[in-house]
């Protein structure tokens, strides 16, 4: 998958959710998945793909990670896979029989204040708003393997591997859990209740089948934690710009509570944010949904492609006030793409007052923008970034 001769970015149209592909002659990455599982495969085809060497997942939301969960159960390759380390804290959790989770959340629902719950279901609906939980468990820390699985959940992976790569649709024979015990519980809790409930098993199902198929597959994992003022880690052309890679990680204890963790691995301010570093300064900046709080930002020098954070909502509109306040140059040097559904709340002011010839959208939000879903895709060129003639500027009013 290494060896393309000129570098190119390619925001693909998953319909709903960000997804960006950028292929170089050091490697190639593919930065989140869109909300659909079945997209990646043909969108990476179009592209003339089977695989990329990284796919990264910066958080837990399903526009970003159903897609992943689609590419890794499809016949589509990658040499690693890089994860929240929230993810592996979770594993003891996420891979235990789904029977004994579902009582664990219901137990720990049923215990919360009314006032709690509702600031629950108040930072489901917003993902940006701060989690009024306890403070995230400080379980035991691991060694990982030189692949990256923690050394303690192997066996547990193994044992879970037969029955354990569904979604919450599919019947799990192993453990007589299917659809309808799930909806059983559901429709026996209060409608706050029944939200934290669907979206704690949801969540949980996620990140089980993202690692149960990753490591059936015999896929390196890299693991990176959440540390906006000390990133490090990566490879020399691809960087965290808000984490640090780690080896050790941390296992939530038997004792511990599960819905803090659990729902904090949707958190939009914790989403992942990569940079990859190109020649003469005509970088990539990942950004996911994350506002860059307390992110020590580098340089931009060069003609530089950024993705709008959380697809230019204004709630995110400090992050692209300070990307562009960090620019050497003018800001006409930024090159923006922004993926999302077509959406009535975004894109928001601060994202409309960016430049018009610098901003892209794989959908724009006004019916009247040229094509209604494209792919937007940058060539190196000249030693600058170039958008292809098939892509057209964004048209959001």
């Amino acid at each position: 998958m290494k060896g393309r001769s000129t570098n190119r970015f390619t925001a693909l149209p998953v319909t709903m959710g960000d997804a960006f592909l950028l292929e170089t002659s050091c490697g190639t990455v593919l930065v989140d998945g869109g909300n659909h599982e079945s997209s990646l495969p043909g969108l990476l085809a179009q592209s003339g793909l089977t695989g990329v060497d990284i796919l990264a997942c910066t958080h837990n939301d399903s526009d970003h990670a159903n897609g992943v969960i689609g590419f890794l159960e499809s016949a589509c390759t990658c040499k690693e896979v890089w994860l929240p380390d929230k993810w592996a804290n979770l594993l003891p959790v996420v891979l235990m029989p789904l029977p004994d989770f579902t009582e664990r959340v219901i137990t720990e629902i049923s215990a919360l204040e009314p006032a709690k719950a509702e600031r629950i279901v108040e930072f489901l609906k917003r993902g940006d708003s701060d989690l009024e939980l306890d403070h995230m468990p400080d379980g035991d820390e691991v060694a990982t393997r030189e692949d990256g699985w923690p050394i303690p959940a192997l066996d547990t992976l193994d044992e879970a591997l037969p029955w354990g790569i569904q979604s919450i649709q599919s019947a799990d024979e192993h453990h007589g859990f299917g659809i309808e015990f799930y909806r059983w519980w559901y429709h026996r809790l209060d409608r706050t209740d029944a939200v934290i409930f669907a979206t704690a098993v949801e969540v949980a199902a996620r990140i089980r089948r993202i690692a149960l198929v990753a490591y059936q597959r015999g896929i390196t994992v890299r693991w990176f934690k959440f540390a906006p003022t000390s990133p490090s880690g990566g490879l020399p052309w691809l960087k965290p710009v808000n984490s640090s890679e780690v080896a050790r990680v941390r296992f939530v204890k038997a004792t511990d509570s599960v819905l803090p963790p659990v729902l904090l691995s949707i958190s939009n301010k914790e989403s992942l944010a990569f940079r990859a570093l190109l020649e003469d300064g005509n970088d990539v900046l990942f950004t996911a949904d994350t506002d860059l709080a307390n992110v020590v930002l580098p340089a931009i020098t060069g003609k530089s492609i950024v993705t709008a954070p959380h697809h230019g909502s204004k709630d995110n509109s400090v992050a692209i006030e300070r990307i562009v306040g960090n620019v050497e140059g003018h800001a006409d040097r930024l090159l923006w793409v922004r993926s999302d559904s077509q959406n009535r709340k975004r894109p928001g002011p601060a994202y409309l007052q960016l430049p018009d010839e610098t901003r892209h959208c794989t959908r724009c939000r006004t019916p009247q923008g040229a094509k209604g879903q494209q792919a937007v895709v940058f060539d190196m060129s000249g030693g600058e970034w170039s958008k292809t003639s098939s892509t057209t500027m964004c048209k959001c009013q």
